[in-house]
């Protein structure tokens, strides 16, 4: 079932698939989106595919009516799972042999292809619904646009513009996804027939 060998070509294949899950680790704490209040002077919401982090102060919570409830409680873990089992199918399709397969129609693809694609689609998938989730919390909280300036008023007193942004984690996490599928595509081509 697991083939270590390969020679020089699938030890490079084996290297493009980890610098990949190295690029996928990085861009998973990197944060993906951003909420900038203007009056506080500093960065108020961050959301990375497994968080949302509030760092609005007590008194300021005016401004994002709802936060608290801002993602259900299992949302956590069930990230962090999905990220385990991504890093699990990345290292075993490193060494698993390409003899065993699975069949989609008349095709028949590889176990280490096919764990690879799974991997970079799902990514693609995780990036696809954080736009989603995004849009609609930051619509939620202020109808603001997923990126822009919206104004906030809560009286006189209390009102600043909040700047929403995507930043570069997200940019990065959108090419992880198809870098992956590409390299499952490639496979055979790099590895060279078993």
């Amino acid at each position: 079932m697991f083939n270590i060998g390969g020679g020089i070509r699938g030890w490079v294949f084996r290297v493009l698939v980890l610098a990949a899950g190295g690029l996928l680790l990085y861009t998973w704490f990197l944060p993906w989106w951003q909420a900038y209040i203007e009056e506080l002077k500093e960065i108020a919401i961050i959301i990375r595919p497994w968080a949302f982090d509030n760092f609005v102060p007590p008194d300021m919570v005016y401004l994002i009516a709802g936060v608290e409830d801002a993602m259900p409680a299992w949302f956590f873990t069930f990230m962090w799972v999905y990220l385990g089992a991504v890093v699990l199918a990345l290292l075993v399709s490193l060494f698993v042999s390409s003899a065993k397969g699975i069949n989609i129609g008349r095709f028949r693809i590889s176990l280490p292809t096919a764990l690879i694609g799974a991997a970079g689609l799902s990514y693609i998938g995780v990036v696809i619904a954080a736009v989603i989730v995004i849009s609609m919390k930051a619509g939620m909280f202020w109808d603001a646009p997923l990126q822009g300036k919206v104004y906030v008023e809560e009286s006189m007193e209390h009102a600043s513009y909040v700047m929403t942004s995507l930043q570069t984690g997200f940019y990065l996490a959108c090419a992880t996804g198809p870098i992956l599928v590409v390299l499952a595509i490639l496979r055979r081509f790099i590895v060279g027939k078993a």
